[in-house]
């Protein structure tokens, strides 16, 4: 099972640097958007080895429109020319429809329907010129199983979904902190979240197995923060690193046993993210300022806890 994590250039740094620190931490892949930030990273990756989940940035308005405008073959060349591993192609990420309110968005009938065209038409075009990749749409997760989600998982030759032990009361609103707080400090509220997120996964796997596809995690992981502070205009987070170590034991756990437990159907795991974010978009556009401690390390880079030291990592 590969282990990854995703890497952002929110704040301006190149994370060449960092890709040591991930590669002898246990990572071999990473998860990035950002075509160009991935190009930057590109002779890093290589000399360590590292491969890429690749993302093609579609816009859920446009494919409503005009699906075969968001075929970008363009971008999906491009990733093959810097000859660079990859784990998959993914084309769109949590794609909601632009009239639903926040917090509650869904991925509607039309818009699946158009993306399952957008995937279909996109691995035709690699075929015909040669290229071997799977490719991959990264759901929101848990997600109901609606009829017309089908033809989408049917176009990806791998599932990929974001799945996260928290819920919405943890990502919105101020209070979001003092939620997370109680998520990694009450056994009781802990325990509840972790084993509703193996249910869920177990639910997923069991359709996975069902239509004999695999899996990608392509996002999973948890805040450290439990209070906040500001300075300017940026919300920093307080942390409980021990029991963030210790939330991330179990999530850990559960991901392998789970793996086990379905013949080692998911292929690879991406933790969101690799570092702090204080610049995340979400933390305004979307009321979760929680969105900026989701990472392994802290914003410059200095790891959360003792890598070495996870039995399982």
């Amino acid at each position: 099972m590969i282990l990854g994590a995703w890497f952002h250039n929110a704040d301006g740094k190149l994370d060449s640097e960092q890709l040591r620190t991930a590669s002898d931490a246990g990572l071999t892949s990473i998860r990035s958007y950002n075509y160009s930030y991935v190009v930057q990273l590109s002779s890093a990756l290589k000399s360590m080895e590292m491969s890429v989940y690749a993302g093609i940035h579609v816009q859920a308005e446009d494919i409503l429109r005009d699906p075969y405008s968001q075929i970008k073959m363009d971008i999906a060349s491009r990733y093959f020319d810097l000859d660079i591993p990859m784990t998959a192609l993914c084309v769109g990420n949590e794609l909601r429809d632009p009239w639903t309110e926040l917090g509650k968005w869904t991925l509607s009938e039309k818009l699946a329907s158009n993306l399952a065209v957008v995937i279909s038409e996109l691995k035709k075009w690699l075929v015909d010129h040669g290229y071997s990749i799977p490719i991959t749409y990264a759901m929101e997760g848990p997600f109901p199983w609606n009829d017309w989600l089908l033809p989408v998982i049917e176009a990806c030759d791998i599932i990929s979904i974001n799945h996260y032990p928290i819920k919405g009361r943890h990502w919105f609103g101020e209070g979001g902190f003092e939620e997370n707080r109680k998520f990694l400090t009450d056994k009781r509220e802990r325990e509840l979240l972790m084993l509703d997120y193996e249910l869920v996964l177990r639910q997923v796997m069991e359709r996975i197995a069902d239509m004999d596809k695999e899996l990608i995690l392509s996002e999973t992981g948890l805040p450290s923060g439990i209070a906040f502070g500001r300075e300017q205009n940026l919300v920093i987070p307080e942390h409980d690193l021990h029991a963030f170590e210790d939330v991330y034991r179990r999530l850990l756990s559960i991901i392998y046993r789970v793996n086990a437990d379905y013949d080692d159907r998911i292929k690879a795991v991406y933790f969101y993210e690799w570092r702090d974010n204080l610049y995340h978009a979400k933390i305004q556009s979307e009321n979760s300022p929680i969105h900026n401690c989701f990472g392994l390390c802290h914003g410059d880079g200095t790891p959360k806890f003792n890598f070495s030291a996870f039995p399982i990592w």
